[in-house]
C-alpha cells in the first residue's frame, strides 16, 4: 500500500541518533501493560530486549531520519474511561480518552 502524503504543521529540521543503550532504556522502565495494537507484550519484549534491540534501534533510526513512519506505528487504541465513577455515563462529555499506542 502506498504511503499517504500529510501536511505536517512542524518540522524536525535535526537528528540526532539514539544509541542502543538510550533506547534500551525506554523499555525497561515502561510498565508491562499492553494493548490490542501491541505486536508484542511488554514483558516478552524486556525479556527479550537483548536480541531485539538492534532491530529496536534500526526501525526507530529509519523512521525519524526518513520522516516515514509505517501505519501500524500510527495505530492506537483509544479507550474512553469516566473521569468520576459517580458520574452519569450517558454524558459523553464525562469521559476522558485514554490512548494506548
Amino acid at each position: 500500500m502506498p504511503l499517504e502524503k500529510e501536511s505536517c504543521m512542524s518540522m524536525m529540521d535535526t537528528f540526532e541518533p539514539f544509541i542502543e543503550t538510550d533506547i534500551n532504556k525506554l523499555p525497561k522502565g515502561s510498565s508491562n501493560v499492553f494493548c490490542a495494537v501491541d505486536i508484542l507484550p511488554t514483558l516478552l519484549v524486556k525479556d527479550c530486549l537483548d536480541v531485539l534491540i538492534s532491530l529496536i534501534s534500526n526501525i526507530v533510526h529509519k523512521a525519524l531520519s526518513l520522516g516515514v513512519f509505517s501505519r501500524s506505528m500510527k495505530a492506537a487504541f483509544v479507550n474512553p474511561l469516566i473521569k468520576k465513577h459517580r458520574m452519569d455515563c450517558n454524558i459523553h462529555t464525562y469521559f476522558k480518552c485514554y490512548t494506548f499506542i
